[in-house]
């Protein structure tokens, strides 16, 4: 195993466990009220994504014990940031900022990274298997 997987495991398993509160619908509202973008199904679309990643990091090494077709479909999903799978909501995670959306913000930029550490977990136990 690489010695870069186990710390990689314990990193996701950390944030995960860490993650907590409530969606922050009142921020959504109020980006959306400053850009008055549509974003209707934003925290539903956002939820399913949420779906994936976080359970997959909190139960990183389950994931990675399974066999190499259900690893490479995970990773299939996980190749895809939020914006790629919903894009039409690019310009209002764009207007999403730390000053005004400070739990959106660091919500949206805690997924991603996630979503990415997942893609390294992944790859680096797909290099070990036959």
């Amino acid at each position: 195993m690489s010695d870069r997987l186990p710390q990689l495991c314990r990193e996701l398993i950390e944030l995960a466990e860490g993650f907590h509160g409530p969606f922050p619908s009142d921020e959504v509202t109020i980006i959306w009220q400053l850009t008055g973008l549509p974003i209707d199904d934003f925290i539903p679309d956002f939820s399913s994504f949420r779906a994936v990643v976080y359970p997959s990091s909190l139960r990183i090494r389950e994931l990675l014990d399974k066999p190499r077709d259900a690893i490479v479909s995970r990773r299939a999903y996980l190749d895809k940031s939020f914006l790629d799978w919903f894009p039409q909501y690019t310009t209002f995670v764009a207007a999403v900022s730390k000053e005004e959306a400070p739990r959106l913000y660091e919500r949206i930029q805690l997924f991603e990274m996630m979503r990415k550490m997942l893609i390294e977990a992944i790859d680096l136990r797909l290099s070990e298997l036959p």
